[in-house]
């Protein structure tokens, strides 16, 4: 008798092992909230980095958006742009940056009925050194419009919101 639970123990363990392999622990809200991540790892920069690199980081970057996504940087100035028009101002932005640290503060997530977008507010916090010595650090929320686009989130719009 004592074989059979032990045999029965290590069924239930293998088979809670094969869903978690499976569907990883958070669903879709964790698949976002890990892109986001993903995100502010290629943005943020500490020290200098040559052309190539700066390159790859910005169109590494670019693919975590939808072609003709719009882009609210500040409030009232967006941009709809293409995968290689984002690429390049990325790398622009990059090239004048000293080091650019972001701290994010809040991210909630909300996924549509349809499951295949979502709408996430980020609270963050971004500190920028220019090449000339300038330092400049800003507060913002976010709304960040995702499209699931073969089986991985992209970003299709972002906007300023006011708290």
């Amino acid at each position: 008798m004592l074989t059979k639970s032990k045999v029965i123990f290590a069924s239930v363990i293998v088979l809670g092992l094969l869903a978690w392999w499976l569907f990883p622990f958070g669903g879709e809200e964790a698949a976002i909230k890990k892109q986001l991540k993903e995100i502010v790892a290629l943005v943020e920069k500490e020290n200098a980095e040559s052309m190539i690199e700066a390159a790859m980081r910005s169109r590494k970057l670019s693919a975590f958006f939808v072609d003709g996504a719009r882009i609210e940087y500040l409030p009232g100035r967006s941009v709809r742009v293409e995968g290689d028009v984002m690429a390049g101002a990325f790398l622009q932005a990059r090239g004048m940056a000293e080091s650019i640290s972001i701290w994010v503060m809040r991210h909630e997530v909300a996924l549509a009925e349809d499951a295949a977008s979502a709408v996430s507010t980020v609270k963050a916090s971004a500190g920028v050194s220019m090449q000339g010595g300038e330092t400049e650090s800003q507060t913002l929320t976010h709304q960040l419009d995702w499209r699931k686009v073969d089986g991985d989130w992209r970003i299709s719009g972002v906007q300023v919101i006011s708290d």
